[in-house]
């Protein structure tokens, strides 16, 4: 019998673009969030949901160039710009242990609103 000492890392991580009106606070898109995860205040675990909708407000510019052979992504992405969208990526990873962020990686959120856009598929 053969015995495994020491740690197997499992890492993932998951992208997911999210796209606003302009005017939408952060705030107001967290709560947007906060409120599709359908967790009640007064439930014990209704931080989880805050801290999830934070991850979705961590995002950052799209690089164009790392999705030059994905043309539906690219598709998507100006028809929400011509929709009067900003649009952003983000993303999650479950290698530094946060919660939520493990959460984020193997959900699938999807939120199609006439001011918020989010799409995030299952992790992997």
């Amino acid at each position: 019998m053969k015995i495994r000492q020491g740690f197997v890392s499992n890492s993932s991580s998951s992208s997911f673009i999210i796209a606003f009106k302009k005017g939408l606070t952060e705030k107001q898109i967290e709560s947007k969030i906060v409120e599709k995860l359908k967790i009640p205040q007064d439930s014990p675990i209704f931080w989880l949901a805050e801290d999830i909708a934070k991850v979705f407000t961590d995002y950052q510019d799209i690089d164009f160039a790392d999705y030059e052979e994905e043309e539906d992504y690219i598709k998507n992405i100006r028809k929400l710009e011509s929709k009067g969208f900003v649009v952003y990526e983000g993303s999650a990873s479950n290698d530094d242990y946060d919660v939520a962020e493990n959460l984020v990686c193997d959900m699938e959120l999807y939120i199609d609103e006439p001011d918020l856009y989010i799409s995030k598929g299952g992790g992997y």
